[in-house]
Parts: structure tokens; C-alpha cells; sequence
């Protein structure tokens, strides 16, 4: 009885652990559209706040951006390359965290340096960015919840607090906004993690 017993949990262990594999490759099998996207929007982004950001600034965001990318990059070929066990999952699923969460600083940086601009229409084209990065990175990563809250919390709560220290009426609405979008986000992660 107790052999059999042992049996069935290391069959659901293995279970598990190749359910894990399955979601890990979801998350690198989206990964180059997730760079094109990425490179387009900072790309956007960039040339929007053209006129009011600091060159320098702008320069150091499209080049941290590019870096993280090519670090993406490599990563997914590594990992595609590597035909990973479904025993190092774990290992894999951290790596690309680390390297979402390099993506959240990304955002967190530009967040900072966009929403501190003069002009209140780029103030908010920059919060439909990052509510837009928020939420489509939902549909890609939450399958590995980590990395996904690695990408919405750093974007996501900078902006808020940025904008509340606008200090505008529009800064405030749209530190609220945020608020709510990133709970509503949070909850859905959670909600669509649990359904997968």
C-alpha cells in the first residue's frame, strides 16, 4: 500500500514538473513578438517625448532597451537550444524573470522620465503606455505569475507615485486610474494563472 502510495506522488510530482515545463516554454514561446512590441512602443514613446525629455535621457532609455532585448534574445535562443528537462523549469522560469523584471526597471526608468515632463498630453500618452505594457504583458506572462508581477508592480507603481506628485488634478485622476487598473490587472493575473 505504501509503495503504491509513493507511486502516485512521484507520478504527480512529474506531473507537476512537466506542467511546469509546458508553462515555461508558453513564456519563451512569446518572447520575440514580446521584443518587436517592446522595441516599437519605447521606439513610440521616445519620439512622442521627443520635444520635451532630455536627449540624454531619451538616448539612455532606447539604448537600455535595446540591451534588454538582446538579452532577451539570447536567452529565448538558449533556452530553445538547450532542450531544457522539464527538472530545470524552475531554473528557467527565474532567468526569464530576472529578465522581465530588467523590463519593469526599463519602464520604471522611463516612467520617470516621461511623466516629469512639461507637456500634460505626453504626461498622459505615457500612462496609456504603461497601462498598455501592463496589461499586454498579462496575456503573455500569466502563466509564470513572477514575472509577470516583475513587469506590472515596477511600471505600474512608479507611475502612480508619480503622478501623484504631479500634484494636478489630471496627475491625481490619473495616479487613480492607475490604481485601479493595476488591481484590476493583479486580480485578472491571478484569475487567469489559476484557470491555465
Amino acid at each position: 500500500m505504501e509503495d503504491n502510495e509513493q507511486t502516485l506522488e512521484g507520478r504527480d510530482s512529474a506531473g507537476k514538473s512537466q506542467l511546469c515545463s509546458e508553462r515555461i516554454g508558453v513564456l519563451y514561446g512569446s518572447t520575440n513578438f514580446g521584443c518587436v512590441i517592446q522595441l516599437v512602443v519605447v521606439s513610440t514613446l521616445a519620439l512622442a517625448q521627443f520635444d520635451f525629455a532630455p536627449h540624454s535621457q531619451i538616448a539612455a532609455i532606447l539604448a537600455y532597451f535595446t540591451v534588454v532585448i538582446l538579452i532577451r534574445l539570447c536567452l529565448n535562443y538558449a533556452y530553445n537550444h538547450q532542450s531544457p528537462d522539464p527538472k530545470q523549469a524552475q531554473k528557467w522560469a527565474n532567468y526569464y524573470t530576472i529578465s522581465v523584471a530588467l523590463t519593469g526597471i526599463g519602464w520604471m526608468a522611463a516612467a520617470y522620465i516621461f511623466i516629469t515632463t512639461s507637456n500634460p498630453i505626453n504626461v498622459i500618452f505615457t500612462a496609456l503606455i504603461l497601462g498598455g505594457i501592463s496589461t499586454g504583458g498579462l496575456i503573455s506572462l500569466a502563466v509564470f505569475l513572477p514575472a509577470y508581477y516583475a513587469l506590472l508592480f515596477p511600471a505600474m507603481l512608479t507611475g502612480i507615485v508619480l503622478y501623484i506628485q504631479v500634484g494636478t488634478d489630471i496627475g491625481l485622476y490619473t495616479a487613480g486610474l492607475g490604481a485601479l487598473l493595476m488591481t484590476f490587472l493583479f486580480a485578472s493575473a491571478k484569475r487567469l494563472n489559476a484557470m491555465l
